[in-house]
């Protein structure tokens, strides 16, 4: 399991990628993880429309998916490094709290932050085997996208679904225009009100990860 800690001026942030097999799982306990964890974060935090799905538990049971549970135990590993932040007040202010997930066939990522300005946060992973066809790519592109020439388009699927996450009123991803900084592995999109940053995570074992930071008031 790869977990990876940022710690800037007013956020905090971790990713957590693991392949299926590498863990096992205790549903009980997790349960009981979660439910902690879920009355902890909304006691202390502003919490981002994208958790409430997260922790829906008694869904999980319901549909009985490996996947989507193992997600939640990734949760629960990256929850560890910032339950002793309680009294965390950055800029005088409550801090947000988001986490975003993704699961391809064989692995899953989750991004977990307290900020007092990154307000929701989304994820993707896909296996480098998976082929995004022309017909594809253009349903999810807008003419005002920019991307440079050698960005596959399984790079480009993974960023705009990152950012369809990030943002919280978007119904398409054609909607979201992703320009990329030149000469950056930085890119950035904004819908609305809200601003969002995104990056492509290499990993080393031939899946594409990328994420989204969603902002509010920033130009």
């Amino acid at each position: 399991m790869v977990l990876s800690v940022l710690k800037l001026d007013g956020l905090l942030a971790v990713f957590c990628y693991s392949r299926f097999f590498e863990l096992s799982l205790d549903s009980q306990s997790i349960q009981f993880q979660l439910n902690k964890i879920e009355k902890f974060i909304a006691n202390n935090f502003f919490v981002s429309s994208n958790c409430a799905y997260f922790f829906d538990v008694d869904r999980y049971l319901r549909e009985n998916n490996s996947r989507n549970f193992f997600t939640r135990y990734m949760m629960v590993m990256a929850y560890r490094y910032i339950r002793n932040l309680k009294l965390l007040e950055l800029n005088g202010k409550k801090s947000h709290f988001s986490v975003s997930s993704s699961h391809a066939f064989d692995a899953a990522a989750v991004l977990i932050t307290v900020s007092s300005y990154v307000c929701s946060v989304g994820i993707d992973v896909e296996h480098s085997s998976r082929v995004i066809s022309p017909r594809v790519l253009n349903f999810i592109s807008n003419n005002q996208d920019k991307f440079s020439e050698n960005m596959s388009p399984l790079e480009i699927w993974t960023l705009k679904e990152a950012f369809f996450k990030s943002f919280n009123c978007v119904k398409s991803m054609q909607d979201i225009n992703v320009q990329q900084c030149d000469g950056l592995n930085v890119f950035h999109s904004s819908f609305n009100e809200e601003f969002s940053l995104g990056f492509i995570i290499q990993t080393e074992d031939d899946h594409n990860v990328s994420v989204a930071f969603s902002m509010l008031g920033v130009n």
